[in-house]
């Protein structure tokens, strides 16, 4: 028989991860939207943020980006430290889809083809974090929560289900680019269960399902594409997707002209915000 001694079987009782692996005794801030993704969005030092528990409804406050309700004391520093490697690859990929998107505009000089790749399993797995740092710090409005098979799916004990993970709304015929990040949560009303999640990066459109769609071509969404184009005249600029299991073909996005204002799908409080 084994035993452990009490460093390592010790559990911090604010760690949500605890009893993925014993915890380290300190707690630590967790970033469930990512420090270096927030940096991308800032301005001296601030972020505009909307629709967190501690603020009115439909209105914008000035966060600075270590503040507490951006950062709550809830995973122990060892858990936080496994899962950082999510935070880098999300920060990345938001960088990547602005860079590219900016190089295809129609102001751009001579752009030319590239290719970058990305785990579309860690960028799935980022996702989750986001949600549970936001359920288990009460960041949310409404009282919610996740199925308990979403910890062992962060942690890698337990596999995606069939049909769970990352989609693409491909359904839309235009995306309008936007510097920032929307978090839209679909909640079964009755129990507060979080059953998907959409994800508005860069103006692109991503669903997060913790369960399977009944009928997902119907909802014009495509699961774990293998690459996102970004196509103009001249050029390809290619963000490939690498998954585990099987994946969709992927997503063309072609320039369709020019724009400048908010997104037109926004609501009227956060267009004025």
């Amino acid at each position: 028989m084994i035993k452990l001694s009490e460093e390592e079987a010790y559990l911090h009782p604010k760690c949500y991860a605890r009893g993925h692996g014993s915890c380290s005794r300190k707690i630590s801030k967790e970033h469930f939207i990512s420090e270096n993704l927030l940096r991308q969005m800032e301005l001296n030092g601030t972020v505009k943020i909307g629709g967190l528990a501690c603020q009115a409804s439909e209105q914008f406050n000035i966060f600075g980006i270590k503040h507490k309700n951006l950062a709550p004391k809830i995973l122990c520093e060892y858990h936080n430290s496994v899962l950082s490697p999510l935070d880098k690859t999300m920060g990345e990929f938001f960088e990547i889809i602005g860079n590219f998107d900016r190089a295809t505009s129609p102001s751009s000089q001579n752009p030319i083809s590239e290719q970058k790749e990305f785990s579309g399993g860690e960028i799935e797995k980022w996702m989750l974090k986001c949600l549970l740092g936001m359920t288990v710090s009460g960041s949310l409005k409404e009282p919610t929560h996740l199925k308990p098979e979403c910890l062992d799916i962060l942690f890698d004990t337990m596999n995606w289900p069939k049909g769970w993970g990352l989609y693409f709304k491909s359904s839309d015929q235009f995306y309008y680019h936007s510097s920032s990040f929307l978090i839209e949560t679909r909640i079964n009303p009755a129990d507060g269960l979080i059953l998907a999640a959409e994800f508005y990066i860069r103006g692109l459109p991503f669903m997060l399902c913790m369960g399977k769609p009944d009928n997902p071509e119907s909802f014009g969404i495509q699961h774990r594409p293998k690459k996102i184009l970004f196509k103009t005249h001249t050029c390809e600029k290619v963000i490939g997707l690498t998954w585990l299991a099987s994946c969709g073909e992927g997503i063309v996005l072609s320039r369709a002209g020019s724009y400048d204002g908010s997104p037109p799908n926004w609501k009227e409080w956060e267009k004025d915000g």
